[in-house]
């Protein structure tokens, strides 16, 4: 008898997977997984729904005075916060990570761009790194 009932709750299950609208389309309501992304990646072509999370992160030591200055996001990524910085280590002047969190909003093509300078020196760049970014 028990076998009987996981049966039935098991067509049940599987039933309910193939539920679709009046118009008989699937029913989608299901973001992507997020999107994680480094230096390594430099020159990707990223591809996101809207809705989807891209995260990023980039080696930076904040004491030396550089920081990464991000352009091209906008309208298509909106970021999420503040930038996050996490030490490699409890020392002062220690190097570690700083961290981006953007949601894609907006369907299009943008070229993002995060240039490691001083704030000071506005057109000299240690660093650049750039990705292709299409939202769909």
């Amino acid at each position: 008898m028990k076998q009987s009932g996981f049966s039935v709750a098991m067509c049940l299950l599987l039933l309910g997977g193939c539920a679709s609208v009046p118009d008989g389309k699937p029913v989608q309501n299901v973001v992507a997984a997020p999107v994680a992304v480094g230096e390594a990646d430099n020159g990707l072509a990223l591809v996101l729904q809207r809705g989807q999370v891209l995260l990023l992160s980039l080696p930076a030591n904040p004491s030396t005075g550089y920081d990464w200055q991000v352009s091209g996001a906008a309208p298509l990524l909106v970021q999420q916060g503040e930038a996050h910085f996490v030490a490699d280590r409890a020392l002062p002047g220690s190097s570690g990570v700083e961290s981006w969190r953007f949601i894609a909003k907006q369907t299009g093509v943008s070229e993002l761009v995060f240039a490691y300078r001083r704030p000071w020196e506005k057109n000299v760049a240690l660093r650049e790194l750039r990705y292709r970014v299409q939202v769909r």
